[in-house]
């Protein structure tokens, strides 16, 4: 059932953020978003998310560095994460998936 799978959503552009966490919420399932990547990992260790939709760009934590501190933690190490940026192309993050968005 979707309402018990928990998704959260990391992204340093608020608009973006609330638009994901709002859509994500109507499909049904629990949806958290958070600007920071670094809280992100603090809420992921009591919360256990389902998945991780994360941004490759931000100014403080970008996503190859959340994915290496993701897999560092063995607790954290399985939780899915998909990869959203603004370019297309491959990455080698260790993200699980990948999703370019339109400007």
């Amino acid at each position: 059932m979707l309402d018990n799978k928990t998704i959260l959503v990391l992204d340093d552009e608020e608009l973006l953020l609330s638009y994901l966490v709002n859509d994500l919420r109507s499909a049904g399932y629990r949806a958290f978003g958070m600007e920071s990547k670094r809280l992100g990992l603090h809420w992921m260790k009591e919360h256990r998310p389902d998945l991780v939709i994360s941004d490759i760009y931000s100014p403080q934590m970008n996503g190859f560095e959340f994915i290496n501190a993701l897999k560092a933690d063995p607790d954290l190490a399985h939780t899915p994460v998909i990869d959203r940026c603004i370019r297309s192309g491959r990455f080698r993050s260790g993200g699980q998936g990948h999703a370019a968005r339109r400007i």
